[in-house]
């Protein structure tokens, strides 16, 4: 019977630093942290300040202590660092672990002096790689990254790339544009456009600066307006026509100022004066077209709760729509340092409606802010007045009251804590988050 045997692999040494840099002070300022800088940029840790060479060090002992914590040690050799005069023994003995462990772990650098002149000083770098610093800073990183990280340098290389080919894209959507009023932008990766292509995720993305936006996996294409005014004057247009199913669909879109999505059969002979959009004659077959109205750009108000003197005021809050269709309506309030939203939800037909509702986040912000949002709160259960004044429009957008229900027992105990955590804070005059 075979003996069975088993093999370990070798644990690899893990090294705090990438590399450490031996140098003398002279050359730190003109050289050595630019190179360290650089270096760190490709994430590579450099171990720096404790390798600066004086006279009376041991250049045998520096580098044996380098290498026990870095995978790599650079040494930066100009004329003031033979001017300490080291023994040939020293020299000698830089490589001396670099010959035990059998792989290359000391990159010599010529910084101030040519490498011929290097190599006389010390002729155990014959037949090494040597770096020179009259290449520049860039080039001598690189070429150190090559051997240290060269994981980053393909990294460098994607995102390279990923660059080039998102400015020849750019180009050509210019180029077949051919719109003067428009500008592109190209976002990818995560968070570019939606996880699933379907209604109920288009309808949630909102591209607030953009006319229209082109989807793809893990690309999103906007349409930017260059100039307002001159955009108005050749804005983006397009034609269709919408058999009765589609028709229906449509007017009901434009009545609650919801996402319109249009299917196979529901419109048809569509033109756009875009050429990067497709246009087709006939009804669609297996095309979707999905429409998301204009909402406009969020307005600046002063809103207060309540009335008398129990009234808050938040002197600058902005208003945004959601959406905005002839029966509905839906904006929210809010606003920097403000520890809320408030939700306008409208019906304008057959019968004036409206409903606000108050989403708290409270999470980050200081305990006077808190403690603001609990007398609006208070101003709200109290008299349920609120007050929209449009800031630059200069006059009331909106006054009337709300039918709030009463404080719960819960919603009494935290603002009495509030109360109590922020008088703390006044009387010691701290911030509490």
């Amino acid at each position: 019977m075979k003996k069975r045997t088993t093999t370990r692999a070798k644990k690899r040494k893990r090294y705090k630093w990438g590399a450490f840099v031996c140098h003398v002070t002279e050359d730190k300022k003109s050289f050595v942290i630019a190179l360290a800088q650089e270096l760190e940029k490709f994430g590579i840790r450099v171990w720096l300040d404790k390798f600066v060479l004086k006279v009376g060090d041991s250049l045998r002992r520096k580098v044996d202590e380098g290498l026990s914590k870095s995978r790599y040690g650079i040494v930066v050799f100009s004329p003031a660092f033979f001017q300490k005069e080291w023994p040939e023994s020293e020299l000698d003995g830089l490589f001396a672990r670099e010959m035990e462990g059998k792989r290359k772990v000391i990159l010599p650098i010529a910084h101030g002096i040519s490498i011929s002149e290097l190599i006389d000083r010390v002729p155990l770098l014959a037949g090494k790689f040597i770096l020179n610093s009259s290449e520049g800073i860039a080039a001598v990183v690189r070429q150190l990254v090559e051997v240290i990280r060269p994981q980053a340098l393909k990294l460098e290389k994607s995102r390279t790339d990923v660059q080039n080919a998102n400015n020849r894209l750019l180009e050509q959507l210019e180029q077949f544009g051919k719109n003067p009023t428009i500008a592109y932008r190209v976002t990818t990766g995560h968070g570019a456009g939606p996880d699933k292509f379907d209604f109920e995720s288009l309808e949630t993305i909102e591209v607030k600066d953009a006319v229209a936006s082109i989807f793809h996996p893990g690309m999103r294409i906007d349409l930017l307006p260059i100039d307002n005014d001159e955009y108005a004057k050749h804005p983006l247009h397009f034609k269709l026509s919408l058999p009765n199913a589609g028709a229906k669909k449509f007017m009901k879109a434009v009545e609650t100022g919801r996402t319109l999505k249009l299917s196979a059969g529901e419109f048809g002979d569509l033109q756009m004066n875009l050429e990067l959009f497709p246009s087709f004659m006939g009804l669609a077959t297996d095309q979707t077209l999905i429409l998301k109205p204009l909402t406009g750009k969020p307005t600046p108000v002063r809103v207060t709760f309540g009335s008398g003197s129990s009234s808050v005021t938040y002197d600058l809050m902005t208003h945004r729509m959601v959406r905005s269709g002839t029966r509905e309506a839906h904006g929210i309030l809010e606003g920097k340092n403000v520890p809320f939203a408030m939700h306008i939800r409208a019906k304008r037909k057959p019968k004036r409606d409206t409903k606000m509702t108050i989403h708290p986040n409270l999470k980050g912000h200081s305990i006077r802010n808190v403690r603001r949002f609990v007398q609006t709160k208070r101003a709200l259960w109290n008299s349920g007045a609120i007050e929209i004044f449009g800031l630059e429009l200069g006059k009331v957008l909106l006054a009337g009251k709300l039918s709030i229900a009463p404080a719960t027992e819960s919603e009494s105990w935290f603002g009495r804590l509030v109360d109590d955590v922020a008088a703390i804070a006044d009387f010691f005059g701290i911030d509490i988050k």
